[in-house]
């Protein structure tokens, strides 16, 4: 196999990168078709893998083998798109955080007021003076369209955006470092089974000479499972559009009508109602079963335990079981350091002077260099905060909660492959369960944007990006000396994904007002801009600048500590014993939107591969593995070809309608 990195496999990757990044605001907010570039199987990294291997290289292989991709620069391409789509969700909050204090400051005098006495420095927003900012074109603008004839004022932008990405910059250095650290840990000491990046491998082997296609894409069972499944989103789609003309094939349940009465209408909407995804069956193949189990088992304990406490009228609130989420996550966390302490003991030692050259021992990298840069990163995060006024400790737990967050995540996608895992737990959950007058008005806002980009960016992690990139570049063979030009080419497309989607996204939002298509939410991008700016930010500062937070029906510490508590039970049985059932994850992702929609997918996923080695044997588990990379791959090509399709009609002027299939 040749693992070779190459100039063309970069200025591929790269093309590919800026192509998606460049489309993806319009796509996602203007249209709101389906998102090119969110979770860890993003619809951008399949439609360029379908037309790099299965019709580019596959003729290559076949007439011109020399010219062909080789899996090792097939592997930069996949790590440099996985990458460069990593600051796709995190724009649709930077960007507001810069103009939304002044855009909502016109109607809410409160928030005007304690924003105003700050006194934050200018050159943090894209205005000449924070004081006359309410009347900047540059806010009015972005939220209401330039008028005809006026140019996009990037220039305004310049200074901000570099302001701000120092930030980000040093947090994107420590997750970098962080990847080249834990990688070695979780593939090889915990043998962590990362499912989607075999996937991805599996579709970048080399055929055999002579071949057009790999023995995957040779298989019959592969194109059995992705050509039924593009038939029947085909189908699905064409009913979309043409409803009276086309049937639909049923995906969905609904026993709302059936569980309308006590104790059942207690249940919560994503049991009653639940869309089958076969990306989500497939993913099972790949994970252990009591991994799989306990996804979808420990959610729907739940439910009938909430179902129950409401029946004698008491409820746990949503804020309970997101405080219960965060003490999950810190559990989560602790067992992490736990498990992986010898080998983290190794890399600290390694880091220590007289230790000689550690580089053979470290397959991604040197670790003193890794370690330098995780240091590095959490210290230009740490000043970055101090310098503008923020509190030693308030910034110490801010950073730990990013941290906390993304590297669970990544633990998460290595261990189950479910795309669209996130972390929800907020430093916000901790600040407003303190005394008001133990935080300054800079905690509040600083803490409110960082947590506005920085935790729902989770879902598409540079981390996780990273792990899977070298995940897959490991089993394509790229040399270890070779991996050096793949952390660059990586952090290469970070920066450029940053700076294209970053115009692409000034862009869109200065040219139109609002959404196309019929679920209109009224401005482009309300998720950002009103939605996530209200609950993260101006909220919080206006109850800190008022001296007091709104009460809470529960104990936040309790609820904190009884999640810690239970998922470190969990955590504890799963090392102990071979047979216990529950694990860790199953605790963290229960209380998650993504639990209600992915657990019913997970069951059917989990229930057909124990019934394929129990009746089957391992004979038929082996024999079966390209129908399932089949679902994967095959709902993830379906959703990029009908985004496209939908791209299409809106760029010719023709009416559309969205069919979007994946979960979001």
């Amino acid at each position: 196999m040749n693992g070779r990195i190459t100039l063309r496999a970069v200025l591929v990757g790269t093309v590919a990168m800026c192509l998606f990044s460049a489309i993806m605001p319009y796509n996602d907010e203007v249209l709101l078709n389906t998102r090119l570039a969110v979770g860890y199987l993003p619809v951008a990294l399949v439609l360029t893998l379908f037309v790099l291997v299965v019709l580019v290289n596959a003729m290559l292989h076949r007439w011109r083998p020399a010219w062909a991709l080789q899996a090792g620069e097939l592997a930069t391409i996949v790590a440099m798109v996985l990458v460069g789509s990593a600051p796709a969700l995190m724009m649709r909050t930077v960007l507001p955080v810069m103009v939304a204090p002044f855009w909502h400051g016109e109607t809410d005098s409160a928030l005007w007021t304690a924003f105003v006495n700050l006194r934050l420095p200018a050159w943090l927003f894209p205005v000449d003076q924070i004081a006359a900012g309410r009347n900047s074109p540059v806010v009015r603008w972005y939220f209401l369209r330039a008028p005809p004839g006026e140019a996009v004022p990037y220039a305004a932008w310049i200074v901000p955006m570099l302001g701000w990405s120092l930030f980000f910059a040093a947090m994107a250095a420590a997750f970098f470092g962080m990847a080249a650290i834990l990688r070695h840990q979780w593939a090889v000491n915990e043998r962590l089974p990362f499912p989607l990046a075999r996937v991805e491998l599996e579709l970048i082997q080399p055929p055999r000479p002579g071949r057009a296609l790999n023995d995957l894409l040779g298989s019959g069972l592969f194109w059995i499972a992705l050509t039924g499944i593009l038939l029947l989103h085909g189908i699905n789609g064409l009913h979309n559009c043409f409803p009276r003309q086309v049937p639909q094939v049923p995906l969905t349940y609904d026993l709302e009508t059936l569980f309308g009465e006590p104790p059942w209408s207690y249940l919560g909407y994503g049991v009653k109602r639940a869309t089958l995804y076969f990306t989500l069956i497939g993913i099972c193949y790949f994970i252990q079963a009591r991994t799989s189990f306990s996804l979808w088992a420990v959610f729907l304990a739940i439910q009938l335990l909430r179902m129950n406490l409401s029946t004698v009228q008491y409820d746990v609130p949503t804020a309970a079981w997101n405080d219960q989420h965060l003490g999950s996550g810190v559990a989560m966390f602790a067992g992490i350091v736990f498990v992986g302490r010898h080998h983290l003991w190794t890399v600290l030692r390694r880091c220590l002077p007289g230790r000689g050259d550690d580089r053979h021992n470290a397959p991604d990298g040197s670790y003193r260099v890794a370690a330098g840069v995780v240091l590095a990163g959490l210290a230009g995060m740490f000043l970055w905060l101090a310098l503008l006024g923020v509190q030693w400790w308030v910034a110490a737990m801010l950073i730990a909660t990013v941290l906390v967050g993304h590297t669970v995540v990544a633990r998460i996608v290595a261990e189950t492959g479910i795309p669209l895992v996130r972390s929800h737990a907020t430093m916000q959950q901790v600040t407003t369960a303190l005394p008001p007058a133990l935080l300054t008005g800079r905690d509040m806002f600083f803490t409110g944007a960082i947590t506005m980009s920085a935790i729902p960016s989770s879902g598409h992690s540079p981390l996780t990006m990273a792990l899977h990139g070298m995940q897959v570049a490991d089993g394509a063979g790229v040399p270890r000396a070779g991996r050096r030009l793949l952390w660059a080419a990586m952090a290469w497309a970070l920066v450029l994904g940053y700076a294209v989607t970053a115009g692409a996204f000034l862009r869109t939002e200065y040219r139109y007002s609002e959404p196309m298509g019929d679920a209109n939410p009224g401005i482009v991008n309300k998720w950002g801009g009103e939605q996530r700016f209200a609950a993260d930010l101006s909220t919080p500062l206006v109850q800190q600048t008022r001296g007091r937070f709104a009460d809470k029906t529960h104990n936040p510490w309790l609820h904190m500590g009884g999640g810690f508590a239970v998922t470190g039970l969990m955590y504890l049985g799963s090392l102990r014993w071979t047979n216990w059932p529950l694990m860790p994850v199953g605790y963290f992702m229960a209380p998650t939107w993504q639990a209600s929609v992915a657990w019913f997918s997970i069951f059917l996923g989990w229930l057909i591969k124990v019934l394929i080695v129990k009746y089957g044997g391992a004979r038929l588990y082996q024999n079966v593995r390209p129908l399932f990379v089949g679902m994967i791959f095959g709902e993830a090509l379906a959703a990029g070809l009908w985004a496209m399709v939908t791209l299409g009609l809106a760029w010719g002027g023709w009416g559309f309608r969205v069919y979007d299939l994946l979960p979001h």
